[in-house]
């Protein structure tokens, strides 16, 4: 089955990344013991497969942007992983982690940020719900993601924002 068509099994709002992420053959963890440093990571096991995790002590919105992030790098870098890649709490691969990936640059890491954004926050999806006067905590809460990710996305889609309200 085609990425794509697994993506709209799962579309929601909120998108079930959890479900993408496992029928797509990864398995997942969200509550890894992890350096405090690290958001997440993609192993490469040593039969091949692949395990994303996220670090159980970030909150859902945090752990949901994590793992996506995660299969971006999956699906846009997996020439890239080798052993595996992990993030930091900025998104960048950290010697805190267990793969301190030199391969992945900042261009990857801002790939698979777009990546996850973009599977979070569907642009058709947040348009149509993004109206004026509505707050951004409520729009967020409706994807499942954080405040400061639906900022960004909002203005990436050329939405205005004004504190706490769309405009």
């Amino acid at each position: 089955m085609k990425f794509i068509d697994i993506v709209q099994k799962h579309i929601g709002p909120p998108v079930n990344v959890t479900e993408i992420i496992k029928e797509i053959g990864i398995s997942i963890n969200m509550d890894a013991d992890l350096d405090p440093e690290i958001s997440g990571e993609l192993e490469r096991k040593a039969d091949g497969r692949f395990v994303i995790s996220a670090n159980a002590a970030d909150g859902d919105a945090r752990k949901r942007f994590t793992v996506a992030h995660e299969l971006g790098h999956y699906m846009l870098h997996a020439h890239l992983i080798g052993e595996g890649v992990d993030d930091s709490k900025a998104y960048r691969s950290d010697p805190a982690g267990n793969f301190h990936n030199q391969l992945i640059k900042r261009r990857h890491e801002t790939e698979a940020n777009r990546f996850a954004a973009q599977l979070l926050m569907p642009k058709k999806m947040v348009v149509r719900r993004a109206t004026s006067g509505k707050s951004v905590q409520e729009l967020a809460g409706h994807f499942e993601v954080s405040v400061a990710a639906m900022k960004i996305r909002l203005n990436t889609l050329g939405i205005a924002v004004s504190g706490d309200r769309i405009s």
